[in-house]
């Protein structure tokens, strides 16, 4: 829960509360008031803060999240609330018709049925809530990438059904790493990217598109692969491209 020391007195309506953990956030703006995962009650006291522009990315896997009646009443009552990345853009799929904004490719995939499972957004911390592991969708859009570089499916699909029968604790950045490496035999190959590189991070970059979106910045120079994606969240299913709307 929130926690109010001295570190938020100056909080006014110009500040924007970012609740994230494992969502790595690259914007730095003054009016910035950071959070680490929400928990259910803690938009509420964001807003009791003063705060009126909320960007909620991250909620921890076993903890109670925002509750739909919380963010409802913080809508109602004129608060800017904005879903993105992880649980937020699930919040934000499901209360679209409530007011609450979503933005990214996350809450995209969920409102148009691509993406059913919060299991795919699930992944280990550390004890300061950064990322310890990689969600299956950052795996998805990865393996896309490497099929585009000339890898085979059938391989790919193969170590993407070993790494997500893996329970979610277990699915360290180590682990992760060391199953692609082994089967797939990358790291000879100087021209393939890692999968730790900041252009898989998708709820990276969803976070950070809100943020700037909030911010009334202007939008980042990243994109979303769409081919890429398009291709990683055929793994597992049909073994075909799944159209992106």
């Amino acid at each position: 829960m929130i926690v109010t020391d001295a570190r938020i007195g100056a909080v006014n309506s110009e500040r924007v509360a970012i609740f994230a953990g494992p969502s790595a956030c690259v914007v730095n703006d003054p009016r910035i008031v950071r959070f680490p995962p929400a928990s259910a009650g803690d938009l509420v006291a964001a807003h009791r803060l003063g705060i009126r522009r909320i960007v909620y990315a991250d909620s921890l896997f076993f903890d109670a999240c925002p509750t739909h009646r919380e963010i409802m009443a913080l809508i109602g009552s004129g608060v800017e609330l904005v879903g993105c990345a992880s649980a937020g853009a699930l919040r934000a799929a499901e209360l679209k018709s409530s007011g609450m904004r979503g933005v990214g490719i996350v809450c995209t995939l969920v409102r148009a049925g691509l993406l059913k499972e919060d299991g795919e957004l699930a992944l280990l911390l550390n004890d300061d809530y950064s990322a310890a592991g990689y969600p299956l969708l950052q795996i998805r859009y990865y393996l896309g990438y490497l099929l585009q570089m000339g890898l085979a499916r059938a391989e790919l699909a193969m170590v993407f059904a070993k790494i997500s029968s893996t329970y979610f604790m277990l699915r360290s950045k180590e682990y992760i790493e060391d199953t692609i490496e082994r089967h797939l035999k990358i790291g000879d190959n100087a021209s393939l990217l890692p999968i730790g590189s900041p252009i898989f991070d998708l709820k990276g970059m969803d976070l950070e598109r809100a943020m700037r979106w909030v911010l009334r910045l202007k939008p980042s120079v990243a994109r979303v692969n769409r081919c890429w994606l398009r291709i990683g969240l055929g793994l597992g299913s049909s073994g075909c491209a799944v159209r992106l709307p």
